[in-house]
């Protein structure tokens, strides 16, 4: 496709215009499956539902280097049709009260392959600019006062790619949307579970392929025996971290991956395993890295994906989630149990009165118990009391167990 025209169809799509006549190349459908979390909150690619508070920005870096991303069966042999798959990408996002939050993120990429293996096509070979898109994160239910929390992710992508190197879909816009549930367990575990889905054209690798001839050969025509076809489909992914250092180094697993909803793709089912490390640096700012492998080996799946990544949120950070940022938490680990009884210092008050009864089941947690030897285990002071119900308080009834006859 020539310049001019896809320009026109760029132009066409932003207005809602249909681009009449210009169709999009073989190439012209974004391969890359590693898409990192639009913000410091999610694990690596698995968002999670906690939002930047107001005016606060994360922003950074991710670099992934795909081996075999794209293979296809041509002539009775496996063929790499994207020997390597590099991207470069800049993520940013900024929040509106814990509740709202856009971003954007910049793909960079460089591709290496031979789109039609033993065929006469000139082997790939380009870099530029992906498709751009545009982020929105809604949170819903806060997983710090609730089970836990929920959010809805939405992005849309725009055809601002390089055509013919597998990284563009070459469609304004492309929309995706997910759900995103996460809760805690504990202090140090953290879960993550995203479904959603991407609507989208079809695209297809699909045909014959024309192996010129040799001194040996003549010229022959084979087929493409299980063709590529990419077009809207159904997006998961499964997420855990584990604090192995509190708030210094986190132990990442993740497994994402789609299901096509076109009839008859194959090799359309692509699934990533991923493992990882976070190294956190100044609050909530951290360095990541690790390695992902295809398992299924459908398009955009690699044999082996290296990642690494440096994500900045200058915003004071507040590790544990109560609400009081690291600078004035007296207990920046250790959540604050706001039950009324110094609030303000960020530390749990386990037991406010200190009598050695614990809040839980002390019925007067705010009052220490007199341990007099009567009702001592339920935490409030008999001293307070009228045991005998003769109307004199037991702190100056002479006989607190036998009532004043009153005569």
């Amino acid at each position: 496709m020539s310049g001019f025209w896809r320009r026109v169809a760029l132009a066409a799509s932003i207005v809602g215009v249909p681009a009449a006549g210009v169709a999009a190349e073989p190439n012209d459908f974004d391969i890359q499956r590693f898409r990192p979390a639009m913000d410091s909150q999610g694990f690596v690619t698995v968002e999670r539902s906690k939002a930047l508070g107001t005016l606060d920005p994360s922003f950074g870096l991710y670099l992934d280097y795909a081996f075999s991303p794209l293979v296809q069966t041509i002539d009775g042999k496996e063929r790499e049709l994207v020997t390597s798959y590099g991207t470069g990408r800049f993520v940013g996002a900024i929040g509106f009260a814990s509740l709202v939050e856009v971003g954007i993120q910049i793909p960079m990429v460089i591709v290496r392959g031979d789109p039609d293996g033993p065929g006469e096509a000139p082997e790939l070979s380009g870099d530029g600019l992906g498709d751009i898109s545009a982020h929105l994160k809604v949170r819903i239910l806060d997983r710090e006062v609730m089970p836990v929390g929920l959010a809805i992710v939405a992005a849309a992508g725009f055809d601002t790619g390089e055509p013919d190197i597998f990284a563009t879909h070459a469609q304004s816009p492309v929309l995706s949307g997910k759900l995103v549930v996460d809760w805690d367990i504990g202090q140090r575990v953290g879960m993550a579970l995203n479904a959603g889905a991407l609507i989208r054209e079809k695209r297809e690798i699909t045909g014959n392929v024309v192996i010129p001839a040799t001194d040996a050969t003549p010229a022959r025509t084979v087929a493409r025996e299980d063709p590529i076809i990419a077009g809207s489909e159904i997006s998961f992914g499964l997420g855990i971290g584990f604090a192995a250092i509190k708030g210094r180094l986190d132990l990442i697993a993740e497994l994402y991956g789609a299901a096509p909803l076109e009839s008859g793709a194959e090799r359309a089912m692509p699934m990533e395993a991923l493992l990882g490390l976070k190294l956190f640096l100044v609050g909530n700012s951290f360095f990541s890295f690790g390695v992902t492998r295809g398992i299924l080996g459908d398009y955009g799946d690699p044999t082996v994906r290296p990642f690494a990544g440096i994500i900045f949120e200058p915003a004071v950070g507040d590790r544990d989630g109560d609400g009081i940022e690291d600078d004035i938490d007296r207990c920046p680990d250790q959540p604050e149990d706001k039950d009324g009884f110094e609030d303000e210092d960020g530390c749990p008050d386990p037991d406010n009165d200190q009598d050695g009864i614990p809040d839980l089941v002390d019925q007067c947690p705010d009052i220490a118990e007199d341990f007099n030897g009567y009702e001592d285990e339920d935490g409030c002071p008999e001293a307070e009391r009228d045991r005998d119900r003769d109307g004199i308080l037991d702190s100056v009834d002479r006989c607190p167990d036998d009532p004043e006859d009153k005569d």
